[in-house]
């Protein structure tokens, strides 16, 4: 189940990837402070390119890791490392999206209060998912 819903979200998150890239600047705010002040730019297309590479990379990377146990005694395992990058890819989808916010923003400050609760979401869903270890 985790792959479809990986994939799902690795399609969706490309969409919105080149949807949403061409409301970036050329230059674009990516690193910010505890301020929200950005304080790290780089070119629209570099962005781009390590997003895709963070997000859709890593979780195709894990989708091909999944099927290739699909049919072993590590099948579990598989779908457990599915739900992992379920959590994570969701996480860079939220900074995307807040990054993109910020940088339509005159101030270019990230909403710090919505990246702190997906982080803090994040981090509990990581806690459940080792707890649910299989055995």
């Amino acid at each position: 189940m985790s792959q479809g819903l990986l994939l799902l979200l690795d399609v969706a998150f490309i969409l919105h990837i080149f949807t949403s890239a061409r409301e970036l600047p050329d230059r674009v705010a990516f690193h910010f402070q505890f301020n929200s002040e950005a304080d790290g730019w780089i070119s629209r297309r570099t962005y781009v390119a390590i997003l895709v590479a963070m997000g859709p990379g890593l979780s195709l990377a894990w989708l091909g890791l999944i099927f290739t146990f699909r049919q072993s005694p590590l099948q579990a395992v598989a779908e457990h490392i599915g739900w992992a990058g379920c959590l994570l890819l969701a996480f860079v989808f939220g900074a995307h999206w807040l990054t993109v916010k910020a940088n339509q923003a005159a101030d270019s400050k990230l909403r710090m209060p919505f990246f702190w609760c997906s982080f803090f979401v994040l981090q509990v869903g990581l806690v459940i998912w080792v707890i649910t270890w299989p055995k």
